[in-house]
């Protein structure tokens, strides 16, 4: 929650709020936190969070492990390519550490406080997660099968409906469409539809839609 004055300040008193966190605000920073934690648990691709084979803060959080990796500058490898340097692996790579921010609701917290609370959501994860197997009698991939998976397979069946017609528009053609239809509106012309079967509302808003049929 968060307490604001009657009337709306100018950005540069922002920082004069006052702002409050409470309980609920509490429940719904945990709980997004639980769900990053999740991923890979709650889909059934492995049993425990740890078991995740690649990038994941739990081992920093409960272990202490680093999280590091490398950044690759392809600014500068792009730059060298263009004048036919030879690039060698890891050239333009320097090593990273990243350092998490505490969540906000747990910033009076001690490390050791914050280690068992995280521990905690972890537990209630994973019995979670075998609750549900054992209830569907299904079982987890494992990290070996995960590693196997090609990255640019896609399912055969996807969970998500194809996307609006009007959206898969090419870019040139929806952008002529939009000018051709704005222009006619500003010279005060009626939005009509461009071939049979297809209707406007009257208004600009709605007349940004207006595309033909030739188009799609």
């Amino acid at each position: 929650m968060t307490e604001r004055p009657k009337t709306l300040p100018c950005p540069a008193c922002w920082e004069h709020l006052s702002h409050k966190a409470s309980s609920d605000e509490e429940a719904a920073q945990t709980a997004r936190f639980e769900y990053l934690l999740a991923n890979g648990v709650k889909e059934g691709l492995v049993e425990h969070v740890r078991d995740w084979p690649g990038v994941h803060y739990v081992r920093h959080l409960l272990d202490g492990e680093p999280l590091e990796g490398l950044w690759f500058d392809r600014t500068k490898e792009y730059s060298a390519r263009n004048r036919g340097k030879t690039i060698s692996p890891g050239q333009f790579a320097t090593k990273e550490t990243v350092a998490l921010s505490t969540l906000p609701c747990w910033e009076h917290l001690s490390p050791e406080q914050i280690r068992a609370r995280v521990g905690a959501i972890v537990q209630r994860i994973e019995e979670t997660a075998a609750q549900g197997r054992e209830e569907s009698g299904s079982a987890v991939l494992g990290a070996a099968a995960v590693r196997a998976q090609k990255p640019f397979d896609q399912p055969a069946r996807p969970k998500k409906s194809p996307a609006p017609l009007f959206m898969r528009l090419p870019a040139a053609s929806a952008v002529s469409s939009m000018r051709r239809t704005i222009c006619s509106w500003q010279l005060g012309r009626p939005l009509r539809p461009q071939s049979p079967g297809w209707r406007t509302a009257q208004g600009p808003s709605y007349g940004l839609l207006a595309f033909s049929r030739a188009e799609l």
